[in-house]
């Protein structure tokens, strides 16, 4: 029997939510004098979460690719919150580029303001 606690532990992060926390851009720093010889911190590369999808949508036939384009275009017709939307359009953008611009044409909703230019 599957065990109702268990909570993944890897390190994806799927957002975004509709009630998702943002994250300050600001840097904190500490007056804590530091102890010992070496000191300093590792920065971490920002996760490439949008390459591996983008990837695997662009491996896929020409046939495959309408058909992620019809369903997902069925099924966000239904989302009648806009930013919401917006959202999940903006994260096909950042998978692959031209997945993004169709889905927010059959979609009506204008991404330029959030990407740059249209270069149809």
């Amino acid at each position: 029997m599957a065990n109702p606690n268990f909570q993944p532990m890897d390190s994806t992060n799927y957002e975004p939510g509709e009630h998702a926390l943002e994250e300050s851009s600001e840097e904190l720093e500490f007056d804590q004098p530091l102890q010992g010889d070496v000191a300093g911190r590792n920065r971490t590369d920002k996760a490439d979460d949008f390459r591996q999808p983008g990837e695997l949508y662009r491996g896929f036939d020409r046939e495959k690719q309408q058909q992620i384009i019809r369903t997902l275009t069925e099924e966000w017709s239904g989302v009648h919150n806009e930013q919401v939307v917006l959202k999940l359009i903006c994260n096909m953008y950042r998978a692959d580029e031209q997945l993004g611009r169709t889905l927010a044409d059959n979609l009506n909703v204008d991404i330029t303001p959030y990407v740059g230019q249209e270069t149809k």
